[in-house]
């Protein structure tokens, strides 16, 4: 059910919001946030108003505070007792939650097998993360495919150690081509570097993919390798009595 509230704004009359936010952007627990203060604020321009609302996360880790926004929903009174309720002043446009600020940031867990292979993978893959959800879109399709040059560099040394120069000097496709013997890697890999590219490029090739084919790629990458390392793993811990 919605959370309705119902405020006065100068000029308008009387207006309510949608819901409440039910996520905190810090912890990222889900939570029924304490309401502090409510104001109203203008968009760009002062055409449209706002409502703002600053809440307090009651996930007892947490505490922090973060502020709520929402936006008018372009609706008219649209049946007889709506209309009438208008003319008395008591139609309520609504506001629907628009967004949280500060953004709420996604961190994606990589296995042990993973993290031990390229701990600079991790990073710059969470670095992408961090810039798409702010928006910084024109950007993090770069730190993703950073981070597919990191985490195959890094297994292909892992895997030929004595190469670690000539595989720090050579492309991440011939890297790729050369070292790595798994053809579902290889497979995974190959089209992540292909995307990742395009988002470095004027004119992207593959106009029929974006980001989120990329990291699914990354995850199939990151998942092979898992299970490649464990396969060998317990193929030498398991012999045959």
């Amino acid at each position: 059910m919605p959370a309705f509230s119902f405020f006065d704004i100068p000029g308008r009359g009387r207006v309510t919001r949608d819901k409440l936010p039910n996520l905190c952007p810090h912890c990222s627990h889900k939570v029924r946030a304490d309401e502090l203060v409510w104001g109203v604020s203008s968009t760009l321009g002062g055409i449209e108003p706002q409502l703002e609302c600053v809440f307090r996360c009651v996930n007892d880790e947490c505490a922090h505070i973060f502020v709520a926004q929402y936006t008018l929903t372009q609706r008219t009174p649209s049946t007889d007792v709506e209309r009438l309720s208008q003319s008395l002043g008591n139609f309520a446009p609504i506001f629907k939650l628009a967004s949280t600020y500060p953004a709420l940031i996604p961190s994606t867990k990589f296995s042990p097998e993973v993290e031990s292979v390229s701990k600079n993978f991790v990073e710059s893959y969470r670095q992408a993360e961090e810039a798409e959800a702010r928006g910084l879109d024109q950007v993090c399709g770069l730190g993703y495919r950073k981070a597919v040059e990191y985490l195959i560099k890094d297994y292909c040394i892992r895997q030929s150690p004595k190469e670690e120069a000539q595989i720090k000097a050579m492309l991440v496709s011939q890297c790729n081509t050369k070292h790595i013997q798994d053809p579902r890697i290889e497979a995974a890999v190959k089209r992540a570097v292909w995307l990742g590219n395009d988002e470095a490029h004027y004119v992207r090739k593959w106009i029929d993919k974006d980001i989120v084919d990329l990291k699914v790629l990354i995850r199939l990458s990151t998942n092979w390798i898992e299970s490649s390392m464990l396969t060998v793993q317990y193929q030498n811990e398991m012999q045959q009595k």
